[in-house]
């Protein structure tokens, strides 16, 4: 009887609280530019080089696919997508590439190589990259939302069920 009436206290209590989905939505960064998640673009100004496509998946003002051109390193793509991320961590990079059939995966710390004599990794056809990001609070607002929208349809459908069974 004790764990009904708790059952019931917190069903009463997740369908009190709100639940926030929020979703992603285009933002207007000003008036003549918006931001979508995965976009692709074309970028460089080298003419005559052959481009190469490039996915760049977190961390920057403008994820997407990218054509470049041919020896655009990794702070050449932030820079053409916007810039990092106010969260985005640069020396965490993970750099994805595919080389004679077998996947390899770099960490690249972008902060150390700009402070020092090293050369930046230039980018090869088909490379994926993510920065990592701090998460934010309307990520987690966003999973705590989801849980709590599926405990209380479950403790509902128990209450409901246990109900009728008396």
């Amino acid at each position: 009887m004790l764990f009904k009436k708790l059952l019931l206290i917190v069903c009463c209590i997740s369908l009190m609280t709100p639940s926030f989905v929020l979703a992603e939505l285009p933002t207007v960064d000003d008036s003549s530019q918006q931001r979508f998640s995965g976009s692709e673009y074309y970028v460089g100004r080298d003419f005559g080089k052959p481009l190469i496509s490039v996915k760049l998946l977190n961390g920057v003002q403008k994820p997407g696919v990218y054509h470049v051109p041919v020896g655009t390193d990794i702070s050449d793509i932030i820079s053409y997508a916007g810039g990092s991320d106010q969260r985005a961590h640069l020396d965490e990079i993970l750099l994805r590439r595919k080389t004679l059939g077998k996947v390899e995966n770099f960490n690249v710390d972008l902060e150390k190589l700009l402070g020092s004599t090293s050369s930046i990794p230039k980018l090869q056809d088909e490379d994926v990259i993510y920065i990592e990001q701090d998460i934010k609070l309307d990520q987690t607002l966003r999973w705590v939302s989801i849980v709590s929208g599926i405990a209380t349809i479950a403790l509902t459908v128990f209450l409901i069920s246990d109900r009728n069974n008396d």
